[in-house]
Order: C-alpha cells, then sequence, then structure tokens
C-alpha cells in the first residue's frame, strides 16, 4: 500500500516553507555565533580561534545551501529528485545542484576532521599550527577525497526518460506528479553506487576522527608537564568541543539511519523524507546552540548580553586568581 503523497507533509509547499523557516532562525544566529567566537574568545581559547570560526562558517553555509540554495526534495528508494531554492530558480541544473550537495556534506565532515587533527597536532606536538608540507598534503588529500566521492555514482547517469520509466517501475507509488516535476534527475535506479560512495566517506573520515580524539584524550590525561590549572582547562575545553560536534551529529544520526533503511530496504514515504532531510538542514543551529551552551567562555558571554553587563564587569573567564602571599 503506497503511501499518500497528497499529505500536507509530503507537498513542496511544507518542506520549502519548513527550511525558508529554518533559514530565517539559523542565518541570524550564526552570525551571531561567529561574532561571539571572533570577539569573546578568551586569550587561553586564541590557539583554536580560527579553527572553530571555519568549522562554524563551514556548518553555516552548509545550512545556507542545503535550506535555501538548493532545498533538495529527494526520492527514495532511486537516487533522484528535484530542487526547489534559488539555485534552481536560476536555472542551474539538478545534476550540478545534487553533485554540490555531496559535495559540501564532504567539506564538512572533512573540516570536523580537520578541526581535531589541529587540536592534535598543536596538544600532542606542542605546535604553534604551522603546516609542513606532509600536513599540507594531508589536508589537501582529505579535501580532494570528500569532494570527490560520490563522483562514481556520476559516471553512469541514465537517460532521463528512461531512467523514469524504470524508476516507476521499481517504485510504483511515486507519482507522475513527481517524476513530471520541472527539473527531475534520475542519478541512478539502484542506489548501491551512492551507498558504498557515502559508506567510504564515513568510514575514512570516522577512523581518522576517532583516532585524533583518542590521542588527544590520552594525551590530557597522561600529562604532567603542565600545570595542573591548565591541564584542567585543556580537558574542559575538549569535553567542551566534543559536546559540541557530537549532540549535532547524534541527532542528525536519526534521519540519516532513516534513508538508509529506506533505500536499503526500498521504503518510499515521501512525507518522511522530507522531515528527515529537513532534520539534516538544522546542522548548523544544533551546533552553534551547543556551542554556545558548552564552551564556558561563550555562555557567560552571552549571559553577559543578556544581563547588560559590560565585558569589564563581567568575570574573567579561564583566568588564574593571583595569590598574593605574605611576607615573612
Amino acid at each position: 500500500m503506497c503511501p499518500s503523497d497528497t499529505d500536507f507533509l509530503s507537498s513542496d509547499d511544507f518542506y520549502a516553507n519548513l527550511l525558508h523557516i529554518f533559514t530565517a532562525i539559523g542565518l541570524p544566529l550564526q552570525l551571531f555565533g561567529a561574532f561571539i567566537i571572533v570577539t569573546r574568545t578568551p586569550e587561553k581559547m586564541r590557539s583554536a580561534k580560527s579553527s572553530m570560526l571555519q568549522l562554524h562558517c563551514v556548518g553555516a553555509f552548509f545550512d545556507l545551501f542545503f535550506s535555501f540554495i538548493s532545498i533538495p526534495v529527494i526520492t527514495i528508494p532511486g537516487s533522484s529528485g528535484y530542487f526547489l531554492g534559488i539555485g534552481a530558480v536560476f536555472g542551474i541544473s539538478s545534476m550540478i545542484l545534487s553533485f554540490l550537495t555531496f559535495v559540501f556534506i564532504g567539506i564538512l565532515a572533512a573540516n570536523i576532521l580537520l578541526f581535531f587533527e589541529d587540536r592534535h597536532h598543536r596538544l600532542v606536538y606542542r605546535s604553534n599550527g604551522e603546516k609542513n608540507w606532509k600536513r599540507v598534503l594531508y589536508i589537501f588529500s582529505q579535501y580532494l577525497i570528500t569532494s570527490v566521492y560520490a563522483l562514481p555514482g556520476y559516471l553512469r547517469i541514465p537517460d532521463q526518460e528512461h531512467g523514469r520509466a524504470l524508476l516507476k517501475e521499481h517504485v510504483p507509488c511515486i507519482t507522475d506528479k513527481i517524476l513530471q516535476h520541472p527539473g527531475f534527475f534520475v542519478l541512478s535506479i539502484d542506489d548501491k553506487a551512492i551507498i558504498y560512495s557515502i559508506l567510504f566517506i564515513l568510514v575514512l573520515i570516522l577512523t581518522q576522527a576517532f583516532f585524533f580524539v583518542f590521542r588527544i584524550f590520552w594525551y590530557l590525561f597522561h600529562i604532567t608537564s603542565v600545570s595542573k590549572n591548565t591541564a584542567h582547562l585543556q580537558k574542559q575545553f575538549f569535553f567542551a568541543i566534543c559536546f559540541h560536534v557530537i549532540i549535532p551529529l547524534i541527532v542528525l544520526s536519526i534521519p540519516s539511519f532513516y534513508i538508509f533503511f529506506a533505500m536499503r530496504f526500498d521504503y518510499y514515504n515521501q512525507a518522511a523524507t522530507n522531515i528527515a532531510l529537513s532534520t539534516i538542514s538544522c546542522h548548523g543551529i544544533l551546533s552553534t546552540i551547543t556551542m554556545l551552551i558548552f564552551h564556558t567562555p561563550y555562555r557567560s558571554a552571552i549571559i553577559g548580553i543578556v544581563s547588560f553587563k559590560s565585558e569589564s564587569s563581567s568575570p574573567k573567564i579561564w583566568s588564574v586568581p593571583r595569590v598574593t602571599v605574605p611576607r615573612s
């Protein structure tokens, strides 16, 4: 039995308007987050300021691209769909928009990985962030791989009319209204190439990220060459980073799991797919909120702004109180 595609949740209007609402909420919030990073990052966090700002900006741009420029309407199963965003309005082809979506997902994943790589390099090797040729080559390779990982799926794009016919045969529940929508693009009838590409990039990124996180964790709990206060602050910052990154990923794993489930078991439900994609578009909002909550300096800065306290009147964050030793 086919789910109803006349349901409001499966309509383009609901989906596009929901993503526009997320854009209206997310853009000012993310601009505020960037402002907080630039102006309220304390001296103790100076080494992480640029990498945090880069991670934040990449996440914000991904949200803007996903929920405003592209707005992908994906039909699952079958790697196909169309776009409702401003990119489609200005005539950018669905093939290009779909490939750019994969690229920006990969770039976002690479930035999360390289954020931890940078922290690992600064802490474990006590570096000031300089990049020798080995690091430059490593960083370039990560961006290159995460930019082209979906390319195998684009090497055998079917004839579009034939692809629509095969898709209708494979997924009878897809309505003709969707198949004949302007810009409808069939990347592949078989989802295997896309699934394998995504699994490849997930394994590649997660394996390296876990390595860097484990190495940082081991270093922080075995370091003896710094003061207890410095070690405590480094641990506090590391755990804040982990919460900052992991909580949005945990939330996003739910819709991602549904998408893989639908692809694997040929389950078609456009309303559920739209809701899953809408949730994914919230990544930047979730990331910004967790950053502002879990990083103590940023949380304190917001409290100061809300309570109209000046920076000079607010307590110094991450500073060590001076102790006066009485003279004998």
